[in-house]
């Protein structure tokens, strides 16, 4: 597949296009192929077919220690 477009990939392996904040690896330059292992997912993507972003995980509360009786 020829990429019609820049792509991108995010640190968390989805297909995003040039301009969006999440990109951080250059996948495919405009014009130039699309490695073969993501192919469908750059399909899914030019298709319209966005996934949404993976949620930030909650941030743990910390653990209270019981204070010690003196």
């Amino acid at each position: 597949m020829i990429a019609p477009q820049r792509l991108y990939l995010t640190s968390d392996s989805r297909v995003v296009g040039e301009g969006d904040p999440a990109a951080a690896f250059l996948l495919a330059a405009e014009g130039r192929d699309v490695p073969a292992g993501y192919v469908e997912a750059a399909a899914a993507y030019l298709n319209g077919d966005k996934p949404e972003p993976e949620p930030d995980p909650e941030p743990e509360k910390p653990v209270r220690k019981p204070r010690s009786k003196k």
